[in-house]
């Protein structure tokens, strides 16, 4: 990045691939690139209602931008991305369950050796299923959680036990080369997260909007679509 270009670009973690992927094919554009930064949506969130948030853009679910919006932390421009599913991973090598219905995938539940989600939003939400299946205190024992996919994907890759799954949103689990996703929940409990971007309130600059006209052409939801974002 040149000194005459310094637009940054502050997302929640389930879009990091596609991030990294997009700053290559905007450099290749326009000779410079956005810097991105990640870390959790509520994270983010709770920057913007701070006012410290060190980005231009942010991109967040899209009920997080709405808010953003509304409150006046965001401009009212939103570029929607794609929405991320939630979905379940094991270890390279390990058997492969069927989870291609509930009846399935309830039973891959109950012969799994260990559960592994995160303490985040995707692993609330897989809290929240198996809680409304009735499951949540019987697998108690079984069931690993961890503050980020990073260390839900490490703890995975990195297991023994024959039957472990982990739960997480896509994105993160299609990047990683040492474990194999198998696909999204069955539809019964799947939950879409539509994400977006937008500027921060006061930067919309000629650089700026050049990144968010960027993030918005057929070519970037390419990219996206490529790391698991639908």
């Amino acid at each position: 990045m040149t000194s005459d270009h310094n637009v940054k670009v502050r997302t929640a973690g389930a879009l990091k691939s596609g991030m990294a992927k997009s700053v290559d094919a905007f450099k290749a554009a326009h000779g410079w690139a956005f810097a991105p930064s990640f870390t959790h949506g509520p994270h983010i969130e709770d920057e913007l209602a701070r006012q410290d948030c060190d980005a231009d853009i942010v991109g967040l679910m899209d009920d997080a931008i709405a808010g953003g919006i509304a409150r006046g932390w965001l401009a009212s421009r939103r570029v929607p991305i794609g929405s991320i599913q939630i979905g379940v991973a094991i270890r390279d090598g390990a058997e492969r369950p069927d989870i291609s219905n509930m009846d399935l995938f309830t039973a891959a539940l109950r012969g799994a050796d260990t559960l592994i989600y995160t303490t985040a939003a995707s692993g609330e939400y897989m809290a929240g299923v198996l809680t409304k299946m009735g499951f949540i205190r019987r697998f108690e024992d079984k069931t690993v959680r961890y503050s980020s996919g990073a260390e839900v994907n490490a703890r995975l890759a990195a297991g023994k036990a024959k039957h472990e799954i982990a739960f997480g949103v896509a994105t993160e689990f299609l990047s990683n080369p040492k474990v194999v996703y198998l696909g999204p929940l069955p539809a019964e409990i799947q939950y879409p997260s539509p994400y977006e971007f937008a500027a921060l309130a006061g930067r919309d600059s000629d650089d700026v909007r050049l990144v968010l006209d960027f993030l918005a052409t057929p070519q970037a939801c390419e990219i996206f679509a490529s790391t698991g974002i639908d």
